[in-house]
């Protein structure tokens, strides 16, 4: 792989990285108003989000080490994202209408609230976080060059993105 391919493919793994960012802050802001309290909506946001991660890396991660062209693979995985992350904002309304019969049945601090309000949660953020989950793997596998840096290379692509 050349320098200039590296470059780039890092630079992308970078923005990503920042998009998930992006992504997490607006759905707790999202959120916040169907939980009432922001800490139950980012607490939710990040539960899913980081279970998403683990799924979709768990999930995806043989699909992609079959694909003979890892980073056309990721292309795909971040359009999903997006259009799954925009089909979220229309399931949170669809579901409006469920939430509030919740909230109207069971009293503010119901457990049984508290589930439908974590399960709508669910449904808006896991989808995408699934699909962002198999990034990391999908980009190691066209970075990477030999299983013996491995470990140096996706820890430097886990860095970059985190950062």
């Amino acid at each position: 792989m050349s320098n200039a391919r590296r470059s780039a493919t890092y630079a992308l793994f970078f923005v990503s990285g920042a998009a998930g960012l992006v992504y997490e802050v607006v759905w707790s802001r999202l959120l916040k108003d169907l939980f009432g309290i922001t800490a139950y909506a980012v607490a939710a946001v990040l539960a899913t989000f980081l279970g998403g991660l683990a799924l979709g890396a768990w999930l995806l991660g043989r699909r992609v080490d079959r694909d003979p062209r890892p980073l056309r693979f990721y292309g795909y995985l971040e359009l999903g994202v997006g259009a799954a992350a925009l089909l979220g904002t229309v399931v949170l309304r669809v579901l409006e209408p469920l939430h509030h019969a919740a909230a109207v049945r069971w009293p503010p601090g119901s457990p049984i609230l508290l589930l439908v309000r974590v399960a709508i949660a669910s449904l808006v953020v896991l989808p995408p976080t699934l699909l962002m989950g198999a990034t990391l793997p999908a980009i190691t596998r066209d970075v990477v060059a030999r299983l013996g840096k491995v470990g140096t290379e996706l820890g430097g692509l886990y860095a970059l993105n985190t950062a």
